[in-house]
């Protein structure tokens, strides 16, 4: 039967998680579509209860091939009755390591069933105008799958007894062997141009991690995801992003600048 309350439950610094979520609910066809925003340290404060919705959307972005420890805690606090659910991991055209096996196996740890998984494309956050990757994404084709994927969710419900999935995953060399958390060796924290700055504090609102000073603007190394949401948020373009060893990186991510990876579902 057509799910008749869908959930969305996600993180999304820069929007495009949410955007691919929201795309996958209105393909399932559900007339009743409610939705948990993770992204805000203040959406997090509040206990996850358990919900009544009969599909649950879960989606987060692909961070150092895994889930971002930022929304761990959280998720490990909702607790299912059975219902199915769905997983999403968008990645910015690298890879998404074992995202999908870790919300698979958390969720089913917290007894919800999970039927279907996608993984797809959205920006990378290290793209700027020296490092284009993804850019765009994900695009008007990414979210035609995406609502695809949403008929064949609800397809797969009206069969009958949706059986869960198991996923693949794997880790690339890099990630192997960096810790988590390396991502600040690539990256310098967001660099701000106080001449152009406003202070209309939109970067520190945006922030997921309130890893910006409100006062000064300044940020804190020691929060700091570089998701670098503040510099998409920007109005006055007075962030931007610092690699740390371009060559390095450009050549650590040249298969990504080069290459369209597509979005790839699993029923």
């Amino acid at each position: 039967m057509k799910p008749t309350h869908i959930q969305l439950i996600y993180f999304s610094p820069t929007g495009t998680t949410q955007k691919i979520l929201r795309s996958v609910a209105v393909g399932t066809g559900s007339e009743n579509i409610t939705e948990t925003d993770l992204t805000l340290p203040d959406a997090r404060e509040c206990k996850l209860n358990s919900t009544d919705a009969d599909l649950i959307l879960f989606g987060v972005p692909v961070y150092e091939e895994h889930t971002p420890p930022t929304i761990r805690p959280i998720l490990k606090e909702l607790i299912g009755h059975g219902q199915n659910a769905v997983i999403v991991a968008v990645y910015g055209n690298v890879g998404y390591g074992l995202v999908l096996q870790e919300l698979e196996q958390l969720l089913t740890s917290n007894r919800f069933n999970v039927i279907a998984g996608a993984a797809f494309i959205g920006e990378h956050s290290y793209s700027h105008n020296d490092l284009q990757i993804a850019n765009g994404r994900p695009d008007g084709i990414d979210l035609q799958i995406a609502e695809e994927f949403g008929k064949q969710i609800t397809q797969k419900l009206q069969n009958g007894n949706p059986q869960k999935r198991t996923f693949p995953g794997k880790l690339p060399l890099m990630s192997r062997v960096l810790p988590e958390g390396s991502a600040s060796s690539f990256a310098h924290l967001p660099i701000l141009d106080q001449a152009i700055c406003s202070h209309c504090g939109l970067c520190a609102k945006k922030c997921p991690v309130n890893a910006i000073d409100h006062s000064t603007m300044e940020v804190d190394a020691s929060k700091c995801l570089r998701c670098f949401a503040c510099v998409r948020a920007c109005p006055q373009n007075a962030r931007s992003i610092k690699l740390k060893h371009p060559w390095i990186v450009k050549r650590a991510l040249q298969k990504a600048v080069t290459i369209r990876q597509e979005p790839i579902v699993f029923l």
